[in-house]
């Protein structure tokens, strides 16, 4: 009789001892698990402020360049404008006042043979004289021949206008893409960090 219970006695202490191994193993394992879930919490929430972060500079840098360009492209136009205009001014005024047309259809002929490579840069001049002449000249030869050469000389303009404002807009693709290219690597850095340091938790 003192035997059964002594062997009840410590049946039962050793199902307590085990309910108490299994109880303890269970809540360590719960820890374990929420500690894990936490810290993969905590770097998603860190990666995702990251990538925020990173989208708004490079928004925000993108904004900056571009309103960069076109105060510098409206500073271009502005200065083009008033040398145009004192330019319209000064060839009005000599040849209204100094020049003859005869001399003025030489000038030009002298000046087209003389600057082969700067002709790009001296068509503005030659559309104004050419104008003024048509508008001052009887003759309908030079009325006709001052007509063609205004028609070249603006497309020739308008050709080097084009190329100009094809050059801004090349430099401000190529500025952007680097801006974005270096945050996108910035980007990719963050997340392979955050992936090791996930995985390093993990194990």
């Amino acid at each position: 009789m003192l035997g059964d219970q002594v062997k009840s006695g410590t049946e039962v202490i050793v199902v307590a001892a085990l309910v108490v191994v299994v109880v303890v193993v269970v809540v360590v394992v719960v820890v374990v698990v929420v500690v894990v879930v936490v810290v993969v919490v905590l770097v998603v929430i860190v990666v995702v402020i990251v990538e925020l972060i990173v989208v708004v500079v490079v928004v925000v840098v993108v904004v900056v360049v571009v309103v960069v360009v076109v105060v510098i492209v409206v500073v271009i136009v502005v200065l083009i404008v008033v040398v145009v205009v004192v330019v319209v001014v000064v060839v009005v005024v000599v040849v209204v006042v100094v020049v003859k047309p005869k001399q003025l259809l030489r000038y030009i002929k002298k000046k087209f043979q003389a600057t082969i490579v700067s002709k790009v840069m001296f068509n503005a001049e030659v559309v104004i004289i050419m104008v003024v002449v048509m508008l001052t000249s009887k003759s309908v030869k030079v009325v006709v021949a001052s007509a063609a050469a205004v028609v070249a000389s603006a497309a020739a303009v308008v050709v080097a206008a084009a190329a100009v404002v094809l050059v801004v807009v090349v430099v401000v693709v190529v500025v952007v893409v680097v801006v974005v290219v270096e945050y996108l690597l910035l980007l990719f850095v963050v997340v392979v960090t955050a992936a090791v340091v996930v995985i390093k938790t993990k194990r």
